[in-house]
């Protein structure tokens, strides 16, 4: 599997960049997967930023858990969980 982003990069003033800073960006970049031949492209349209650990409204304000552990991993790692209802 790969996954190619495309887009001015977010990460240019270092890592210490504002997490707000980060999520606007974002918007507008293409993220790409081919995994088994099938090629997917998806437009980032939507993006969300909390405070990691310290924020109450983020997942990670509980500490790791299976489902959160990319929020503990590599800087730049990607997050998606499941939104549930129609939006």
């Amino acid at each position: 599997m790969s996954t190619r982003l495309e887009g001015a990069d977010p990460w240019d003033g270092g890592l210490s960049i504002d997490v707000q800073e980060v999520a606007q960006q974002l918007l507008g970049w293409r993220l790409s997967t081919a995994f088994d031949g099938v090629v997917t492209e998806v437009v980032i349209v939507e993006t969300e930023a909390y405070g990691g650990a310290d924020d109450p409204a983020s997942h990670a304000y509980r500490g790791p858990t299976e489902r959160n552990a990319a929020m503990y991993g590599e800087p730049g790692t990607l997050y998606v969980y499941r939104s549930y209802g129609v939006h």
